[in-house]
């Protein structure tokens, strides 16, 4: 096997799982090297996969609601305020991009209706 085609299907893995254990920094940082390893090795669905989990896991709308309705792994929002991340939404964005990027239109659809910030952004 050669690491390149699936570190970062393993890194996505390890952050799922530090985040079900609550080691939400841990898991901040393994969806970053995901999201980088995807994106340095042309793994474009992939990378938006990452994307979208990270965006997810730290999305918390303009009413400071998180998106737990959205994701059962979500974290709660005090939990979010202690790991510095970027915003989940820039990841929503960045995981819409890619999945149009890839041609998963119907995708594309669910999250702008999930998400209606989304919808709102010149592409």
């Amino acid at each position: 096997h050669i690491p390149s085609n699936c570190l970062h299907k393993q890194l996505l893995l390890e952050a799922e799982f530090c985040e079900m254990k609550g080691q939400y920094t841990d898991a901040c940082t393994k969806y970053l090297e995901s999201i980088a390893w995807a994106e340095k090795e042309g793994f474009v669905h992939e990378h938006a996969l990452a994307c979208e989990r990270i965006g997810l896991a730290f999305y918390v709308d303009d009413h400071g609601e998180s998106s737990s309705s959205s994701s059962p792994l979500s974290l709660p929002a005090t939990r979010k305020k202690q790991v510095s991340s970027p915003s989940g939404k820039e990841y929503l964005l960045k995981a819409c991009k890619c999945y149009e990027e890839w041609g998963a239109h119907a995708k594309v659809k669910q999250m702008k209706d999930t998400f209606p910030f989304l919808a709102k952004t010149r592409e």
